[in-house]
């Protein structure tokens, strides 16, 4: 199973701290205040995520009746391979407000594998409830698990809307693992997130976004202690 280095996670502050400097100096000299955009994170992984061949589908409640649901299952040629489906109402409602990212080859929709830092609101989505993420005969653009079958992990791109019109989507991401035992192709969900409805949210991205004005008191605050450093390093 992947897990996160305390290394990518230094990474990933330096680019956040970087980020909210520059944003709040920006906020700083504009005077500008704006409220904050909230982002759900929940971490699944282990048993709980672990989505099997042949045993239907596992979701988790997203916003309002809306499900975000993975499942495995056979696609033509009796060969098994990843599936999975997204925007599943609870309702039984139609598929059109749920949909993941993603491209389409000939007759065959495939998933995206988004990078990290990626603008999820501005991805390609799928038309259908889902698409491939393994690979299989004929499904060979698949872009998580290829002909080696070596374990890989990658991202998910979604998008719902609870008004179920197509008109205030929400936007997330999930991280999942595929274990390379092939022809299965077994995987697990590791976390997932969500943001507000019409915001947009970055892969990765598991926390809200401070307003300009907090962060051009972070912008200040970081520049005092640059100036602290010099002023030591003077004397």
């Amino acid at each position: 199973m992947s897990k996160y280095t305390r290394r990518d996670n230094l990474e990933v502050s330096k680019k956040r701290w970087a980020a909210y400097v520059a944003a709040g100096a920006a906020a700083t000299l504009a005077g500008t205040q704006t409220a904050e955009a909230d982002i759900t994170h929940v971490v699944v992984g282990g048993t709980d995520g672990a989505i099997t061949f042949g045993v239907g589908q596992k979701s988790w409640a997203l916003d309002g009746s809306v499900k975000l649901a993975f499942g495995n299952t056979a696609l033509g040629g009796g060969t098994t391979r990843g599936f999975a489906f997204g925007g599943i109402p609870s309702n039984g409602a139609s598929l059109l407000f749920g949909h993941l990212a993603g491209t389409t080859v000939g007759n065959y929709p495939y998933v995206a594998n988004m990078a990290l830092d990626a603008n999820v609101s501005t991805a390609a989505f799928l038309a259908g409830s889902g698409g491939t993420m393994a690979y299989g005969n004929g499904y060979g653009n698949d872009k998580f698990l290829n002909s080696s079958g070596s374990p890989t992990t990658g991202y998910v791109g979604f998008r719902f809307d609870t008004n179920a019109n197509g008109t205030n989507f929400h936007f997330g991401w999930a991280r999942v693992t595929l274990n390379g035992d092939t022809p299965k192709n077994t995987f697990v969900v590791e976390e997932y997130a969500y943001g507000d409805a019409g915001e947009s949210i970055k892969v990765g991205e598991i926390g809200a976004i401070p307003e300009p004005g907090s962060l051009g008191c972070l912008a200040l605050g970081a520049l005092g202690l640059l100036a602290s450093r010099r002023r030591r390093k003077a004397s």
